[in-house]
């Protein structure tokens, strides 16, 4: 059985946090996940970003570690990106910025905006090296 890695960045204290487990461990019957829960207070991004990198340092990276971000400081919802560090860890959420900590800290190897909110296409964007994403 295979072990993935996911780290939660969360604001959900509520049963959205255990529906979205839930709904990942249905998408992946065949692997063993290990939970890593990191609750911020309510949209803060800062807070998730400090808490990324902290736990960035103690868990193993690659293939099978994704970072999911679910905060959202803003009125309007943000473009979604999602990608891969240099590392071999993924990661997607909104684009707030909430990962800036961790693509300093490994470097981006590819990443991908959603075209608008509604949508699971994505197109890849060769901004990240600046640690800025283009909207599309």
């Amino acid at each position: 059985m295979e072990i993935k890695n996911i780290i939660v960045v969360t604001d959900c204290k509520d049963i959205a946090l255990q529906q979205i487990k839930a709904r990942l461990t249905r998408l992946l019957p065949e692997s063993r996940i290990n939970f890593f829960d990191l609750i911020t207070a309510p949209f803060q991004v800062n807070n998730g970003l400090f808490l990324s990198k902290l736990i960035s340092e103690e868990i193993p990276h690659g293939n099978n570690t994704l970072f999911l971000a679910i905060v959202n400081p803003l009125k309007s919802k943000p473009k979604r990106i999602f990608g891969k560090l240099k590392n071999g860890t993924w990661f997607v959420g909104a684009d707030t910025g909430i990962y800036s900590l961790l693509f300093e800290e490994f470097g981006i190897e590819k990443v991908y905006t959603g075209k608008n909110q509604n949508t699971l296409s994505f197109r890849r964007t060769s901004y990240a090296h600046n640690y800025f994403w283009k909207i599309t």
